[in-house]
């Protein structure tokens, strides 16, 4: 047996996973057939050389000079299969190219104009140029709308087997708060409610690098104050965490920022910490993340939290009022309210919408701060 089939999986016993049993169920046996009841063929496998290749108007996608940049030089090893069509003798045998005109064009950027191997729709020979052009449309439409892209969660789990640093960063941020999405953090962790992780992955690209403490105590304060008997937060929501640790991080860091306020919280950080240790939790989550959707989630909810710290301090009396914080402070953070639209004019007097930074990526802590 090789040494690594302990990272191996059959095939056979992924699509057998009771994960994919309503997929299974749905799903119609047997192989398609074409308009006339016949199986549809498959594609021919072939190679081309790109100068041969053809690009409808109809269908093509707009070519992006950053895709092309990125790759540097054309990779045989890294070249995807193109797909073609190639039209019938009568109607000029043109090599119609469906997918991949980047590795084409970038076959041809080369100078070498080198063979790429190919996947080919073939017509039958008396086809008329309407029949074949559907069945082009058909094709590229199956291969660039309907296909299943890689997702942000699917990219990271390459880059940590490659050693990327932001990967690996993300995944040990998801051990230490005990997480998991899609398989990646904690094996034995509280799964992740939407498990396209996209929130998460941008609560750790801002924060996970010199903040990631805020990460693990917003995950701990929520598995405390919304868990099961079990230690299981039925809905672990990925941009609750994210609001979380942006409060978190506000409330640490206030006072301490270089370019902000330089009043720190002072008593007002004992009140927080009692209103997050007991009260914070009198409430469903719902409550914080209810309307958050949409842009700057994370500030949303922060400053939800904020308004039922208020709430809480008020409700203690007068004189416990006053360790209430205004909404503006949070905003002088760079915790932007979004109730708050800020307008400033360039140089010839036009109006222009100015937005705050992201807490805390440009911001640098005083150096004299604990």
């Amino acid at each position: 047996m090789s040494i690594n089939m302990g990272e191996l999986r059959r095939l056979t016993d992924i699509a057998n996973d009771p994960t994919l049993a309503e997929a299974k169920k749905k799903f119609k046996v047997g192989i398609a057939k074409d308009r006339n009841g016949n199986t549809k063929r498959r594609l021919r496998q072939g190679q081309r050389k790109p100068s041969e290749f053809f690009i409808p108007q109809s269908i093509q996608r707009k070519v992006s000079p950053n895709a092309l940049i990125s790759y540097k030089q054309f990779d045989p090893q890294l070249a995807t299969v193109v797909v073609v069509s190639v039209r019938p003798e009568k109607l000029g045998g043109q090599v119609v190219c469906i997918d991949g005109q980047h590795t084409g064009i970038m076959g041809i950027f080369s100078e070498e104009d080198p063979l790429i191997d190919t996947l080919e729709l073939h017509h039958d020979p008396n086809s008329s140029l309407e029949d074949v052009m559907e069945l082009e449309a058909i094709l590229f439409k199956k291969l660039n709308t309907e296909r299943k892209n890689p997702s942000k969660i699917d990219v990271i789990r390459v880059e940590i087997f490659l050693g990327d640093e932001r990967a690996v960063r993300f995944e040990q941020v998801l051990k230490a708060c005990d997480i998991q999405v899609d398989g990646i953090g904690s094996s034995t962790g509280n799964l992740l409610s939407a498990q396209s992780g996209s929130r998460i992955i941008k609560c750790v690209d801002q924060y996970g690098e010199k903040y990631s403490r805020c990460i693990i105590e917003a995950c701990n304060l929520i598995r405390k104050h919304w868990s099961n008997d079990d230690g299981i937060v039925k809905d672990f929501r990925d941009d609750m965490i994210h609001g979380l640790t942006t409060f978190l991080t506000a409330i640490k860091y206030a006072g301490k920022v270089e370019g902000g306020p330089h009043n720190g919280l002072d008593q007002r950080a004992t009140y927080v910490a009692q209103w997050l240790s007991g009260p914070m939790g009198n409430t469903s989550m719902r409550k914080y993340h209810h309307n958050s959707g949409g842009g700057n989630s994370h500030f949303k909810i922060a400053h939800t939290m904020l308004r039922e710290y208020n709430w809480w301090v008020e409700d203690k009396g007068e004189e416990n009022s006053k360790m209430s914080i205004s909404p503006e402070y949070f905003h002088k953070h760079g915790i932007l309210d979004p109730s708050v639209i800020i307008e400033t004019h360039d140089n010839d007097g036009n109006r222009i919408k100015r937005t705050l930074p992201y807490f805390p990526e440009d911001i640098k802590v005083k150096q004299d701060s604990k």
